[in-house]
């Protein structure tokens, strides 16, 4: 998927992924998925390190836990760190940097809130500067985590991806994650709901999500046993015509996301 002759001036559109306080969405999944689909340069920042760092895991990028990263630059103004994928040679990483081992949590509280702004708008001139076109944006499944970082990120996100799993226990979930989504985002902000592991047995639930779309759209990921077997052997499900399933999915949801991106750069912004 390209952005390859828009004829666009350079930006760096921030796509952030969020699941709210639900774990195990398969958020982080789709994030690295979808970053080994688009042929632009893309940076994923992985701050799912709630779960493991798995969007990095399946690119072969293994972190220390004393290694910097965002949050040290963010926090100290440390020198922002960037890690090429084992994978994929256009994806790029930040590590979510010493936050990991839990040592500074007291720390991003008490920095102000507008040194973290002036910090993550630096970091986005910064990847544009250097011809970076995409930033997925990985967010944990505990937004107490990150604190005020938590909204602050979703703020400075151009598109937000709401990732759920099927069932009437999860139209709870969006529901109050909506409420509180609409008081942090731009004004100008798309958000598309992904129905992730979706199955036709659900099939009134699309119905329901499309309530809590805002100029974007809902997105059915299909269950994929293939697919999940391969996550689970650390491998990334697209690149193996095994899991045909999972990858028709992924590959519309890419090229919109990447329509949607070009939207930003050529017309919102």
């Amino acid at each position: 998927m390209s952005l390859s002759g828009l004829g666009l001036r350079p930006l760096t559109v921030s796509v952030a992924f969020t699941s709210g306080p639900k774990g195990g969405t398969g958020k982080s999944t789709l994030v690295a998925n979808i970053a080994s689909m688009i042929d632009e340069p893309v940076v994923v920042l992985d701050l799912g390190f709630d779960g493991n760092v798995t969007a990095s895991r399946l690119h072969k990028v293994e972190y220390t836990d004393e290694a910097g990263g965002f949050i040290d630059y963010v926090v100290y103004g440390s020198e922002l760190s960037i890690v090429e994928s084992k994978e994929e040679p256009n994806v790029k990483f930040i590590p979510p940097g010493s936050f990991r081992s839990l040592k500074v949590p007291k720390i991003v509280f008490s920095i102000p809130l507008e040194a973290m702004a002036n910090r993550l708008s630096n970091m986005v001139a910064l990847l544009a500067k250097n011809g970076l076109s995409i930033l997925l944006i990985d967010l944990p499944s505990n937004p107490s985590f990150l604190g005020p970082l938590y909204p602050l990120l979703l703020y400075y996100s151009d598109i937000i991806n709401v990732v759920i799993e099927p069932g009437q226990v999860y139209v709870g979930v969006l529901s109050e994650l909506y409420k509180w989504l609409i008081k942090v985002v731009d004004d100008e902000a798309m958000v598309n709901v992904i129905v992730n592991k979706y199955h036709e047995y659900f099939n009134g639930y699309p119905k329901e999500a499309n309530r809590y779309v805002i100029r974007g759209k809902v997105y059915l990921v299909r269950l994929d046993p293939v697919a999940m077997a391969l996550t689970l052997k650390g491998e990334l499900a697209v690149k193996y015509k095994e899991a045909a399933i999972f990858r028709k999915s992924i590959d519309e949801l890419t090229k919109d996301m990447v329509n949607q991106v070009s939207m930003y750069m050529g017309v919102i912004r």
